[in-house]
């Protein structure tokens, strides 16, 4: 890359239709650069470190390539299928804010899909500190 953008669009196909092997592998084969502090497989490899073990599922390339650019604080947009692991983005993203205490908002287009990933994330974050807003309710609006 020539230069560094601050947003990162991450086109995938469904996941299990491109890799066929576990992210350690993948994370094994990066090549480091020694000569470039700031490469990319390096932020790849502490995205791997940082985030993994909050999943238990391997994560796929992609998500990794979107962890290592939210963790630079860059921008992410992913553009992917149903079912190829969007909201394992949008986790990420809520947990990095959260452990540096800043406020994250989680949207989605569907009023049932904001209270599905509402009680999801009450799961995954704690009570106290996941809200919902739509245009009828809010709950906790005010949460971290």
């Amino acid at each position: 890359k020539s230069q560094r953008q601050n947003s990162l669009c991450l086109e995938s196909t469904k996941s299990s239709d491109i890799y066929d092997t576990n992210n350690r592998e993948i994370v094994d084969a990066i090549p480091s650069n020694e000569n470039d502090e700031d490469s990319d497989s390096d932020a790849i490899r502490q995205a791997y470190k940082y985030l993994q073990p909050h999943f238990p599922f391997p994560l796929d390339p992609w998500q990794l390539s979107a962890g290592a650019s939210l963790l630079a604080s860059h921008n992410v947009i992913v553009c992917a299928p149903t079912g190829a692991g969007k909201t394992v983005v949008g986790e990420m993203a809520l947990r990095i804010a959260i452990e540096n205490n800043t406020k994250a908002i989680y949207t989605t287009p569907l009023k049932a899909l904001s209270n599905q990933k509402f009680g999801e994330m009450r799961k995954i974050f704690g009570v106290d500190r996941v809200g919902l807003s739509t245009g009828d309710i809010s709950i906790r609006r005010g949460a971290d």
